[in-house]
């Protein structure tokens, strides 16, 4: 899988700083993720939290540049388009889970998770539910961060189809006008 990501970082067509920056983010969170599986500490659970975040956040971005590159319009970009929306998801969910290990009892929850996997599991769900401004109500925040970062994820989980999908399809619709 580190691999994949690491496949993509060429994508960035940006100098090498910003690409080892991309690679150094990869193995650092594949490498923080992985011992804090096996030596579960605090400390690196917060840590790979955050660097989740970021390294999905960086995939966010590549995904975003590469569809909307110069060329035609084509279905792997609108493709692209939806694996970046998720991507999001996936970023919030993790920076979620940041917020409940930096502040236990940030979010309320009917059922309280067992475990750090359940953990990772209902916050996903929060996150996506939250994005798609669907909101269930069966996770709360409580804490004011972590509310704020609920309506920013809710804004911005409108605001990209209606924005970022809609200048696609504008562009597709353009290219083919000029055909």
């Amino acid at each position: 899988m580190v691999t994949l990501m690491i496949s993509g970082s060429p994508a960035i067509h940006r100098g090498r700083v910003a690409k080892a920056l991309v690679i150094i983010a990869i193995f650092a969170s594949a490498s923080v993720l992985t011992t804090a599986r096996f030596h579960p500490t605090p400390f690196l659970h917060q840590l790979g939290s955050f660097l989740a975040t970021v390294t999905l956040l960086l995939y966010c971005r590549i995904v975003l540049l590469l569809m909307f590159r110069q060329g035609p319009i084509t279905w792997s970009r609108i493709q692209g388009g939806v694996c970046a929306y998720l991507l999001l998801g996936m970023a919030w969910a993790s920076g979620f889970e940041f917020v409940e290990y930096v502040h236990t009892g940030a979010f309320h929850f009917v059922s309280a998770p067992a475990n750090i996997d359940e953990l990772s599991s209902k916050l996903t769900y929060f996150s996506f539910s939250t994005l798609t401004t669907v909101g269930f109500g069966d996770v709360t925040p409580l804490a004011i961060y972590a509310r704020s970062f609920a309506i920013a994820e809710a804004i911005v989980g409108q605001l990209y189809p209606a924005v970022l999908m809609g200048a696609l399809v504008a562009t597709a619709l353009q290219s083919r006008s000029k055909s």
